[in-house]
């Protein structure tokens, strides 16, 4: 970890930062790199022949973020015996607005409300695991 500090020089860790607005996050997005470990995997799709992760933070708030990946990524990205850890360059981030409650009787209703996930795009400089 120390030397994804040094090579990096970073200065935030998603895991550790709680804003109320996104607005307040901007000295984060202005820095090169940020750090991401405790995050857990959601989905792996495609989308125009790339590939895309969409990984979220584990602590609050949470937050959802979409990063292109290489097709020789996935696999250390789904192995869920290896503790993930990220240096990633998060461009844009805004609070989620879109919730979805589901009833008993099976049916579901889509909601706008504001909780506090928050949702940003970004890229993944490097990708280190630790076995786990």
């Amino acid at each position: 970890m120390d030397e994804l500090s040094r090579n990096y020089d970073l200065k935030y860790s998603w895991d550790t930062l709680y804003y109320e607005f996104s607005i307040d996050y901007e000295p984060v997005l202005l820095t090169d790199y940020q750090l991401l470990e405790n995050v857990t995997v959601e989905d792996i799709f495609k989308r125009d022949s790339l590939t895309y992760a969409v990984v979220t933070t584990d602590g609050y708030p949470r937050f959802h973020f979409t990063f292109p990946i290489q097709e020789q990524q996935i696999q250390v990205l789904i192995d869920e015996e290896k503790h993930l850890i990220l240096v990633v360059r998060i461009e844009r981030l805004q609070k989620a607005a879109i919730s979805v409650d589901y009833w008993e009787n099976e049916y579901a209703n889509v909601g706008f409300r504001t909780y506090n996930d928050f949702v940003g795009k970004g890229k993944i400089i490097e990708l280190r695991y630790i076995n786990g």
